[in-house]
């Protein structure tokens, strides 16, 4: 006796990879002394305030894109510059933000949308490197997700 198992998957069922999720917060480092040129920050790397450890091995670049909490309506990085493992800058920078879920699928679930994006760059110490910062859009969303939010001016 032969049997036939018929499995039917609805379209909620897959999430595929190139369903676009919740979108990061593009930042581009310029030259503070010519704030119009870019210039890459080497070594770089971030830790979430509070935790032991980089999120991201160091790179060199002149942007990036970084994620922010999404259970909370803020998050607090420290940007590590000429990070190694005994000599390092580094700055703190406080984000403040509103969140929006958005429902995508069942076996996706939501994406979160962040508007009203506020950055406070902590009083710097010695061993600062961030000059200023500026909000050039502060609304992170996946209808634009290439969108440049922050400028980090060293």
């Amino acid at each position: 006796m032969l049997s036939s198992v018929f499995v039917n998957c609805d379209r909620d069922d897959i999430c595929t990879e190139d369903t676009p999720k919740t979108p990061l917060m593009i930042v581009k480092f310029f030259d503070a002394e010519n704030p119009g040129t870019p210039k890459s920050v080497n070594n770089f790397s971030l830790v979430l305030d509070g935790e032991d450890y980089l999120l991201f091995d160091p790179v060199s670049t002149d942007s990036i894109g970084i994620p922010l909490q999404t259970f909370q309506d803020y998050t607090h990085y420290i940007f590590v510059n000429n990070y190694t493992d005994s000599l390092y800058n580094y700055d703190k920078i406080f984000f403040t933000y509103t969140r929006t879920d958005q429902y995508i699928s069942r076996a996706c679930g939501f994406r979160t949308n962040f508007s009203q994006l506020q950055a406070a760059l902590q009083t710097p110490t010695e061993g600062s490197w961030i000059e200023f910062v500026e909000i050039i859009s502060d609304s992170i969303n996946i209808i634009r997700p290439n969108d440049t939010h922050l400028h980090i001016y060293h």
